[in-house]
């Protein structure tokens, strides 16, 4: 529900897609400053996006714009200025804390994205601002959170879902929800004309599983099995699974299992870890669970700083990108703890 603060602004905090749908369509007239402040680009980018669709419905002749810290406003605006309702989008003001520019930013109607409220920025805005303010989920709410997004986002393109197959998308594809909703426009353009989005489609739209690979990956590391990992890398860079899509599984894999040994190291019961990560149950958490602390404390925590390094490296040069995730993977497998 939204709430009226002290200083005239309204405050939406987010609980669900379905609830902040909801808040927002109730706007008969759109408030002319929207602050989103979230941790997450992916929830502050969909949020922008609902708001934009349901402006698209109610205001014609929307034109719009973005700013980012690469480019302020100076002095006179270069915008559409026919446009009915000219929109600005600002990205990150708290990347860019200088006075200069925001004067002009505030003059047309606005969507502003922030992890973090810069005073003199809100101050400018807080008169006619609606705030929604959407909190970093709990880590055992997050795999939920997903699938409640899965869900609603089906509902928007009018659209049903089997439960098996919000559960796969949101296992395969969770760790990066960019690549999920891409996933998800497939299918409806696959499923056009059906109601119910089935496991079927997704077998058919989604071929080899990515995220499984990078598991299998990781498996590999963990019992460090130098044959295993090069036969795995080879699926992964034939299924054409981008190369910093896999950074970011192997990421995910070596932070779950230095949270696991951590804890394990700390004192905590195998129960007791188990019960912090219902997001893997039964035999998968005792298998993930066994793996680390094979691989032990020491291992994750270098494995972990050579994929940072490696995905700098990737990105500030022409390196080959296969032979660089070759090198990390053996890296990894082969790390000496001293």
């Amino acid at each position: 529900m939204a709430q009226k603060m002290q200083d005239n602004s309204v405050k939406i905090i987010f609980k669900s897609w379905v609830q902040l749908e909801r808040a927002l369509s109730t706007y008969t007239v759109f408030p002319r400053c929207i602050l989103m402040q979230c941790k997450e680009a992916f929830e502050l980018d969909e949020c922008c996006s609902l708001c934009i669709d349901l402006l698209r419905k109610k205001v014609e002749n929307l034109v719009i714009r973005q700013v980012s810290e690469e480019r302020l406003y100076s002095g006179g605006s270069d915008f559409a200025f026919f446009a009915e309702t000219p929109l600005t989008i600002i990205n990150y003001p708290e990347r860019f804390m200088e006075e200069s520019g925001w004067d002009a930013c505030v003059r047309d109607n606005m969507i502003c994205l922030t992890t973090e409220l810069p005073a003199p920025f809100y101050k400018k805005i807080q008169a006619s601002l609606l705030h929604i303010d959407i909190p970093e989920p709990k880590p055992w709410e997050k795999r939920g959170a997903i699938e409640e997004w899965i869900v609603w986002r089906c509902r928007r393109e009018k659209r049903n879902i089997q439960p098996e197959a919000v559960q796969f998308l949101a296992k395969e594809f969770g760790s990066d929800r960019f690549v999920l909703r891409q996933e998800l426009e497939k299918l409806f353009v696959y499923s056009l004309e059906r109601e119910v989005i089935t496991v079927a489609d997704l077998e058919v739209v989604i071929p080899a599983s990515p995220q499984g690979t990078v598991w299998q990956l990781c498996d590999a590391i963990f019992v460090r099995d130098a044959q295993a990992v090069v036969r795995v890398l080879r699926g992964i860079q034939e299924s054409e699974f981008h190369v910093f899509q896999t950074l970011r599984g192997l990421r995910s894999q070596m932070q779950s299992a230095l949270r696991l040994v951590s804890m394990h190291a700390g004192g905590m019961s195998r129960e007791e870890i188990r019960a912090t990560m219902p997001q893997l149950r039964g035999k998968l958490f005792d298998r993930h669970f066994d793996l680390a602390l094979q691989y032990g404390l020491e291992a994750c925590k270098k494995a972990l700083i050579a994929i940072d390094a490696t995905e700098v490296e990737l990105k500030n040069s022409s390196q080959d990108e296969e032979l660089t995730l070759e090198r990390l993977a053996l890296k990894a497998t082969l790390v000496i703890v001293n």
